[in-house]
Protein backbone atom coordinates (compact mmCIF):
# COMPACT_ATOMS: atom_id res chain seq x y z
CA UNK A 1 0.00 0.00 0.00
CA UNK A 2 1.60 3.76 -0.95
CA UNK A 3 1.68 6.21 1.83
CA UNK A 4 3.64 9.37 1.76
CA UNK A 5 6.30 7.53 3.33
CA UNK A 6 6.57 4.41 0.61
CA UNK A 7 5.52 5.15 -2.80
CA UNK A 8 6.59 3.40 -5.89
CA UNK A 9 7.75 4.71 -9.35
CA UNK A 10 8.06 3.64 -12.51
CA UNK A 11 11.01 4.61 -14.39
CA UNK A 12 10.62 6.27 -18.06
CA UNK A 13 11.76 4.08 -21.24
CA UNK A 14 13.90 6.07 -23.67
CA UNK A 15 16.08 5.80 -26.80
CA UNK A 16 18.04 8.32 -26.97
CA UNK A 17 19.87 6.83 -30.16
CA UNK A 18 20.30 3.49 -31.81
CA UNK A 19 23.11 2.50 -29.27
CA UNK A 20 21.71 4.83 -26.05
CA UNK A 21 18.82 3.43 -24.16
CA UNK A 22 17.40 4.58 -20.97
CA UNK A 23 15.03 3.88 -17.78
CA UNK A 24 15.38 7.27 -16.00
CA UNK A 25 13.98 8.81 -13.28
CA UNK A 26 14.12 13.04 -12.87
CA UNK A 27 13.77 13.11 -8.88
CA UNK A 28 11.70 15.93 -6.93
CA UNK A 29 13.44 17.78 -4.73
CA UNK A 30 11.47 15.95 -1.97
CA UNK A 31 14.22 13.38 -2.72
CA UNK A 32 16.96 15.58 -2.50
CA UNK A 33 20.12 14.62 -2.95
CA UNK A 34 19.31 12.32 -5.48
CA UNK A 35 18.41 14.34 -8.38
CA UNK A 36 17.88 11.67 -11.00
CA UNK A 37 18.40 7.59 -12.02
CA UNK A 38 19.08 5.94 -15.04
CA UNK A 39 19.56 1.99 -16.07
CA UNK A 40 20.81 2.55 -19.22
CA UNK A 41 22.40 0.73 -22.23
CA UNK A 42 25.31 1.79 -24.25
CA UNK A 43 27.13 0.33 -26.86
CA UNK A 44 28.72 3.52 -28.48
CA UNK A 45 30.58 7.06 -27.64
CA UNK A 46 27.44 9.30 -26.69
CA UNK A 47 28.65 12.31 -24.78
CA UNK A 48 31.32 14.42 -25.60
CA UNK A 49 33.27 16.24 -23.17
CA UNK A 50 30.79 18.08 -20.56
CA UNK A 51 30.97 20.27 -17.42
CA UNK A 52 29.25 19.41 -14.35
CA UNK A 53 29.76 21.80 -10.94
CA UNK A 54 27.54 21.45 -7.86
CA UNK A 55 26.91 17.41 -7.32
CA UNK A 56 28.49 14.34 -8.40
CA UNK A 57 27.99 11.98 -11.63
CA UNK A 58 27.92 8.34 -10.04
CA UNK A 59 28.44 5.54 -12.33
CA UNK A 60 28.33 1.55 -11.62
CA UNK A 61 28.52 -0.65 -14.26
CA UNK A 62 26.71 -3.92 -13.33
CA UNK A 63 28.57 -7.20 -13.04
CA UNK A 64 26.53 -8.79 -15.59
CA UNK A 65 27.98 -5.94 -18.42
CA UNK A 66 29.67 -6.81 -22.05
CA UNK A 67 31.33 -3.59 -22.02
CA UNK A 68 33.81 -1.26 -20.01
CA UNK A 69 33.92 2.42 -19.84
CA UNK A 70 36.41 4.94 -19.91
CA UNK A 71 36.73 8.05 -17.50
CA UNK A 72 38.54 11.18 -18.38
CA UNK A 73 38.24 13.82 -16.40
CA UNK A 74 39.40 17.90 -16.46
CA UNK A 75 41.31 17.21 -13.28
CA UNK A 76 43.59 14.60 -14.56
CA UNK A 77 41.74 11.40 -14.03
CA UNK A 78 41.47 8.84 -16.34
CA UNK A 79 39.93 5.21 -15.35
CA UNK A 80 38.54 2.51 -16.38
CA UNK A 81 35.26 1.25 -14.94
CA UNK A 82 34.68 -2.74 -15.55
CA UNK A 83 31.71 -4.59 -15.03
CA UNK A 84 30.94 -4.23 -11.68
CA UNK A 85 33.16 -1.37 -10.67
CA UNK A 86 31.84 1.99 -9.72
CA UNK A 87 33.22 5.63 -10.30
CA UNK A 88 32.39 8.13 -8.69
CA UNK A 89 32.55 12.26 -10.09
CA UNK A 90 32.43 14.56 -7.33
CA UNK A 91 32.45 17.59 -9.59
CA UNK A 92 31.97 20.02 -6.48
CA UNK A 93 33.26 23.76 -7.85
CA UNK A 94 32.60 22.42 -11.67
CA UNK A 95 35.14 19.94 -13.69
CA UNK A 96 34.91 18.57 -17.40
CA UNK A 97 34.10 14.62 -17.82
CA UNK A 98 33.61 12.02 -20.39
CA UNK A 99 32.62 8.18 -20.22
CA UNK A 100 32.61 5.85 -23.48
CA UNK A 101 32.58 2.68 -24.19
CA UNK A 102 36.48 1.04 -24.72
CA UNK A 103 35.02 -0.98 -27.22
CA UNK A 104 32.24 0.09 -29.94
CA UNK A 105 29.56 -2.02 -30.70
CA UNK A 106 29.60 -3.80 -27.40
CA UNK A 107 26.80 -2.87 -24.66
CA UNK A 108 27.72 -1.50 -21.38
CA UNK A 109 24.97 -1.82 -19.01
CA UNK A 110 24.51 -0.07 -15.97
CA UNK A 111 23.26 2.70 -13.36
CA UNK A 112 23.95 6.55 -13.52
CA UNK A 113 22.77 9.06 -10.86
CA UNK A 114 23.25 12.57 -9.83
CA UNK A 115 24.05 12.96 -5.95
CA UNK A 116 23.62 16.55 -4.85
CA UNK A 117 26.34 17.79 -3.15
CA UNK A 118 25.15 19.47 0.11
CA UNK A 119 25.64 23.34 0.15
CA UNK A 120 28.39 23.15 2.57
CA UNK A 121 30.61 20.73 0.01
CA UNK A 122 29.39 22.38 -3.15
CA UNK A 123 31.60 24.32 -3.98
CA UNK A 124 35.03 21.83 -2.74
CA UNK A 125 37.59 21.14 -5.52
CA UNK A 126 36.23 18.27 -8.12
CA UNK A 127 37.47 14.98 -7.60
CA UNK A 128 37.39 11.52 -8.81
CA UNK A 129 36.68 8.28 -6.63
CA UNK A 130 37.03 4.73 -8.17
CA UNK A 131 36.34 1.34 -6.89
CA UNK A 132 37.11 -1.87 -9.07
CA UNK A 133 35.25 -4.94 -8.57
CA UNK A 134 38.10 -6.34 -6.20
CA UNK A 135 37.68 -3.54 -3.75
CA UNK A 136 33.82 -4.49 -3.05
CA UNK A 137 33.13 -7.23 -0.96
CA UNK A 138 30.37 -9.06 -0.97
CA UNK A 139 28.01 -10.73 1.89
CA UNK A 140 26.19 -13.78 1.11
CA UNK A 141 23.75 -15.77 3.63
CA UNK A 142 20.44 -17.21 2.46
CA UNK A 143 19.75 -17.31 -0.91
CA UNK A 144 21.42 -13.83 -0.66
CA UNK A 145 24.48 -12.37 -1.89
CA UNK A 146 25.01 -8.62 -1.22
CA UNK A 147 27.91 -6.22 -2.92
CA UNK A 148 28.92 -3.52 -0.06
CA UNK A 149 29.96 -0.76 -3.01
CA UNK A 150 29.81 1.87 -0.22
CA UNK A 151 28.01 1.86 3.44
CA UNK A 152 27.44 -0.97 5.64
CA UNK A 153 25.83 -4.00 5.83
CA UNK A 154 25.61 -6.68 8.76
CA UNK A 155 29.47 -6.71 9.78
CA UNK A 156 31.01 -5.19 6.64
CA UNK A 157 31.86 -1.55 6.19
CA UNK A 158 33.26 -0.08 2.43
CA UNK A 159 33.52 3.56 2.65
CA UNK A 160 35.83 6.00 1.11
CA UNK A 161 37.06 9.10 2.38
CA UNK A 162 36.03 12.19 0.99
CA UNK A 163 32.06 11.29 -0.85
CA UNK A 164 29.80 13.59 0.48
CA UNK A 165 27.31 13.06 1.72
CA UNK A 166 27.69 9.80 3.31
CA UNK A 167 26.02 6.84 1.06
CA UNK A 168 24.93 3.67 1.29
CA UNK A 169 25.13 1.79 -2.22
CA UNK A 170 24.20 -1.90 -1.90
CA UNK A 171 24.04 -4.57 -5.27
CA UNK A 172 21.70 -7.32 -3.98
CA UNK A 173 21.14 -10.60 -5.67
CA UNK A 174 17.95 -12.93 -3.89
CA UNK A 175 17.41 -16.55 -4.68
CA UNK A 176 14.16 -17.62 -5.56
CA UNK A 177 11.87 -16.77 -2.64
CA UNK A 178 14.59 -15.95 -0.82
CA UNK A 179 14.14 -12.86 2.01
CA UNK A 180 16.35 -9.81 2.93
CA UNK A 181 16.08 -7.35 5.88
CA UNK A 182 17.21 -3.90 5.86
CA UNK A 183 17.71 -1.23 8.17
CA UNK A 184 15.87 1.95 7.26
CA UNK A 185 16.72 5.75 8.82
CA UNK A 186 13.80 8.48 9.55
CA UNK A 187 16.67 11.06 8.79
CA UNK A 188 17.61 9.19 5.28
CA UNK A 189 16.15 8.90 1.78
CA UNK A 190 16.23 5.18 1.22
CA UNK A 191 15.39 3.85 -2.48
CA UNK A 192 15.28 0.06 -3.90
CA UNK A 193 15.51 0.14 -7.29
CA UNK A 194 14.53 -3.49 -9.04
CA UNK A 195 16.60 -4.44 -12.12
CA UNK A 196 15.63 -7.58 -12.42
CA UNK A 197 12.81 -10.01 -11.01
CA UNK A 198 10.12 -9.24 -8.74
CA UNK A 199 10.11 -8.43 -5.25
CA UNK A 200 6.99 -7.83 -2.39
CA UNK A 201 7.53 -5.77 0.80
CA UNK A 202 6.64 -6.46 4.00
CA UNK A 203 3.57 -3.99 3.23
CA UNK A 204 2.54 -6.30 0.41
CA UNK A 205 3.83 -3.64 -2.06
CA UNK A 206 5.00 -5.22 -5.44
CA UNK A 207 8.20 -4.11 -7.05
CA UNK A 208 8.92 -5.04 -10.59
CA UNK A 209 11.96 -4.16 -12.65
CA UNK A 210 12.84 -0.25 -13.60
CA UNK A 211 10.69 0.10 -10.99
CA UNK A 212 11.89 2.21 -7.54
CA UNK A 213 10.38 1.81 -3.92
CA UNK A 214 11.03 4.95 -2.14
CA UNK A 215 11.04 4.76 2.15
CA UNK A 216 11.70 7.89 3.94
CA UNK A 217 10.72 9.41 7.36
CA UNK A 218 10.85 5.62 8.25
CA UNK A 219 12.54 3.98 11.68
CA UNK A 220 11.61 0.25 11.04
CA UNK A 221 12.93 -1.99 8.76
CA UNK A 222 12.12 -3.54 5.92
CA UNK A 223 11.67 -7.09 4.50
CA UNK A 224 11.92 -7.81 1.02
CA UNK A 225 11.04 -11.37 -0.79
CA UNK A 226 12.02 -12.09 -4.08
CA UNK A 227 9.95 -14.36 -6.33
CA UNK A 228 10.13 -17.60 -7.82
CA UNK A 229 12.71 -16.36 -10.39
CA UNK A 230 14.76 -14.33 -7.65
CA UNK A 231 15.64 -10.90 -8.18
CA UNK A 232 18.55 -8.11 -8.35
CA UNK A 233 17.98 -4.77 -7.01
CA UNK A 234 19.92 -1.22 -6.04
CA UNK A 235 19.76 -0.34 -2.33
CA UNK A 236 20.32 3.61 -1.71
CA UNK A 237 20.84 5.40 0.94
CA UNK A 238 21.58 8.98 1.80
CA UNK A 239 20.83 11.81 4.51
CA UNK A 240 17.87 13.90 3.60
CA UNK A 241 18.89 17.41 2.32
CA UNK A 242 16.45 19.76 2.64
CA UNK A 243 17.86 22.55 0.41
CA UNK A 244 17.05 24.26 -2.49
CA UNK A 245 18.92 24.00 -5.75
CA UNK A 246 18.51 25.23 -9.22
CA UNK A 247 19.75 23.75 -12.84
CA UNK A 248 20.89 25.71 -15.71
CA UNK A 249 22.49 22.81 -18.43
CA UNK A 250 24.73 20.17 -16.78
CA UNK A 251 25.31 22.28 -13.91
CA UNK A 252 23.35 21.94 -10.26
CA UNK A 253 23.85 24.85 -7.26
CA UNK A 254 22.44 25.58 -4.23
CA UNK A 255 21.61 29.08 -5.25
CA UNK A 256 21.07 31.58 -8.55
CA UNK A 257 23.96 33.46 -6.84
CA UNK A 258 25.90 30.79 -7.00
CA UNK A 259 24.67 29.55 -10.93
CA UNK A 260 25.81 33.02 -12.17
CA UNK A 261 29.51 32.85 -10.51
CA UNK A 262 29.52 29.08 -12.10
CA UNK A 263 28.34 29.94 -15.28
CA UNK A 264 31.04 32.96 -15.72
CA UNK A 265 33.51 30.79 -14.42
CA UNK A 266 32.72 28.24 -17.32
CA UNK A 267 32.72 31.15 -19.70
CA UNK A 268 35.75 32.32 -18.64
CA UNK A 269 37.62 28.74 -18.94
CA UNK A 270 38.11 28.24 -15.10
CA UNK A 271 36.24 25.14 -15.40
CA UNK A 272 39.06 23.33 -17.29
CA UNK A 273 38.66 21.87 -20.40
CA UNK A 274 39.05 18.33 -21.74
CA UNK A 275 39.04 17.15 -25.60
CA UNK A 276 36.86 14.77 -27.17
CA UNK A 277 38.47 11.52 -27.64
CA UNK A 278 35.88 10.79 -30.53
Amino acid sequence: METDTQFKIAMVPHKHTESFFTYGFRCPKSLNPFLNLDLFHMSMPTFPPHPHAGFSAVTYLFPSSEGVFQNRDSKGDTSIIEAGGLHWTQAGEGMFHEEIPTKPGVNCFGLQMFVKLPKQFELLEGKAFHLSPKDIPKVQTNGCSVLVLLGSFGDVTNQIDGIQPSFQFLDVQLDSNAEIELELNADRIQLVVCIKGKLKSDADEMISSNEIFVLKDQTKRVKLNAFEEGCNFLFLSAPKLEEDYVWNGSLCLSDSIRMQETVSKLREGQLGNLSPSF
